[in-house]
């Protein structure tokens, strides 16, 4: 859940018209990258709770949005620093989309697991 914080902001703020190149939105781009990282890591360790595979979709999901929102980007620097100077992110919209669908898939398998009965918690296994 706290994983999905990041998303739930920017829409609302989206919502409300603020953009990347507002005063507020220019204002949270340093903490853009750091609260991906910290939501990436939660979403990876909460994975573990139901199986290997969510784990890895999880992992390498929140990896390749990473890497289409700050490092793989057109023009050098980060996508997200650069929205409210050239008017959109020139992220890699197929590793991006990528990325997400994987994020997506780690909160749908365990769900389908759950309600099967077949979720086999990670930490469980190694400790066997």
């Amino acid at each position: 859940m706290a994983a999905m914080l990041p998303g739930v902001t920017a829409s609302a703020f989206g919502g409300l018209g603020l953009a990347g190149s507002s005063v507020i939105g220019r204002a949270l781009v340093p903490v853009a990258e750091p609260l991906f990282v910290v939501s990436a890591v939660l979403l990876v360790v909460g994975a573990l709770a139901c199986s290997w595979l969510v784990t890895v979709m999880a992992g390498v999901g929140s990896a390749l949005a990473y890497l289409s929102m700050f490092v793989l980007t057109t023009g050098g620097g980060s996508s997200m620093a650069r929205m409210g100077t050239t008017g959109g992110a020139h992220a890699n919209g197929l590793m991006f989309v990528v990325g997400t669908a994987l994020i997506v898939g780690s909160f749908v398998v365990p769900r389908v697991r759950r309600h099967r009965g077949t979720c086999s918690p990670v930490l469980a296994a190694l400790a066997r």
